[in-house]
């Protein structure tokens, strides 16, 4: 008897051991989890942050024609250059042995140029061009082969090609003067803004354009309008005088607390499904003085408001020699896809 009571206790005592290595592993196992578990919700909290919503998207244009009329769309397709079909069409004419674009610097009155873009029957896209007293005349997308030619700015120079007489005459009426419309295809070379001789230092390799001034695409906020508006003494602004790309409207919670213009702290975002990085701020020019319905210059606003609270105070010494104030935001694709009205925008 004694040695089965000693059996006994051994097997007891080897439950007892067992039990407690469960127990301990169970134990273990819990922690690991439980650290899991909080790990995985710092981590996410970590992304959600760093998803942080910040506007949403209210409006979008393109401008076909360089300096031309805006057309409000619902959505579109993105690429390094910019929306599809943007500022594709540049008018220029000879100067100096070369060929200078124009714009509404020169000639206010190509706002109130007026282009669509249309289908034909084939499927192809093609711009129907109305304007002030002129009868209307049709671009096709699709040309002939031809010569590439190199039009410039002054400040940067790009690929092309000429549209043809008709056109060519058209404008010529139009403006009163000699000149060639032009058309960059997807088939020629976008315009590297690191070629750009003012502010090319503030763009990055393969970052480029159409026919577009200095960025791919421009964004502005409903909510820097409504500051502006509320401080300009004269009639108020429609937000086409900023002929932006992007329009964006900011939380309620952050125009609740009087912060009109957080993007100024902004990087990089996205919007849809496209990746935006901020190379800097608009400095505006004289083309915002223009109505962009009559085509006419209308004295000096927004430009001699702006000088008085939205002039760069920034360490970047290009900006720093502006003599005009800045609104908005000059962007570049950097990661290429759709845009349409309604979508988030989040920090990237």
């Amino acid at each position: 008897r004694p040695r089965v009571l000693q059996r006994s206790v051994r097997k007891i005592s080897g439950q007892q051991e067992s039990m407690g290595s469960r127990v301990q592993l169970i134990v273990g196992f819990s922690a690991a989890s439980i650290t899991a578990v909080i790990g995985g919700v710092y981590i996410w909290r970590r992304w959600n942050d760093s998803r942080r919503k910040l506007a949403k998207v209210t409006q979008l244009y393109v401008y076909p024609i360089k300096s031309c009329h805006l057309i409000e769309i619902s959505t579109s397709e993105c690429s390094k250059r910019g929306f599809k079909y943007d500022r594709c069409w540049t008018l220029a004419r000879e100067k100096d042995g070369q060929l200078i674009m124009l714009s509404q610097t020169q000639y206010p009155k190509l706002a109130a140029v007026r282009p669509q873009l249309q289908s034909t029957a084939d499927g192809k896209m093609e711009l129907y061009i109305t304007a002030p007293d002129m009868p209307s005349i049709i671009v096709p997308e699709e040309l002939p082969p031809r010569s590439t030619i190199v039009v410039s700015d002054g400040l940067m120079s790009g690929e092309c090609q000429d549209v043809g007489d008709n056109a060519g005459q058209w404008f010529s009426k139009y403006l009163g003067i000699e000149c060639r419309l032009y058309y960059m295809s997807p088939l020629h070379k976008p315009r590297y803004l690191t070629n750009h001789s003012r502010y090319g230092p503030a763009a990055k390799p393969d970052e480029q354009t159409s026919f577009a001034n200095t960025s791919s695409i421009l964004v502005v906020t409903e909510n820097a309008l409504d500051d502006f508006n509320s401080r300009v003494q004269t009639e108020k602004l429609p937000i086409d005088r900023f002929r932006a790309n992007v329009v964006l409207k900011l939380p309620e919670s952050v125009a609740a607390a009087g912060t009109h213009y957080p993007e100024d702290s902004w990087t990089s975002f996205t919007v849809g499904t496209t990746k935006l990085r901020v190379q800097r701020p608009c400095t505006r020019c004289v083309i915002t003085t223009v109505d962009q319905d009559q085509g006419v210059r209308k004295g000096t606003e927004p430009l001699n408001t702006l000088r008085t609270y939205r002039m760069y105070n920034g360490s970047n010494k290009i900006f720093q020699a502006a003599t005009n104030g800045v609104f908005g935001m000059c962007c570049a694709v950097v990661g290429e896809g759709t845009i349409t009205v309604g979508d988030d925008v989040y920090l990237s």
